[in-house]
């Protein structure tokens, strides 16, 4: 599970990163962009799982939607103020697929740690 979780992580540095790249290509800052972007998402995806294990023990009897919408609510404010700091000069182009697929994968996993539970 490890292996996989460090291989998800490593394909969003590449995905996002490279993402970043090319929506800020007229920016200046587009490498420190990119970098920053694919830094984070690795991190994050790795952080994600638990920060919902954390809000379902949490916010016990809460449906898994509010879980998944706390998750990505939380990473996708450190993810925007990080480009807020480097000036990225597409902030919502950079990160609106990221947050969208991070929504969706918050659901699918809150919803399985809520069986689980």
């Amino acid at each position: 599970m490890k292996k996989e979780k460090y291989l998800s992580a490593i394909f969003a540095f590449i995905l996002w990163g490279t993402w970043s790249y090319f929506i800020n290509v007229k920016d200046e800052n587009r490498f420190i962009s990119s970098f920053f972007q694919g830094i984070a998402s690795f991190f994050i995806t790795i952080f994600m799982v638990r920060l919902i294990i954390v809000f379902n023990r949490l916010f016990i009897n809460s449906s898994f939607y509010i879980v998944a919408i706390l998750t990505v609510i939380i990473t996708s404010s450190i993810v925007f103020i990080g480009h807020l700091l480097i000036n990225t000069q597409n902030i919502f182009y950079t990160i609106a697929p990221t947050v969208v697929v991070s929504l969706l994968f918050s659901v699918f996993m809150a919803k399985k740690v809520s069986k689980i539970s």
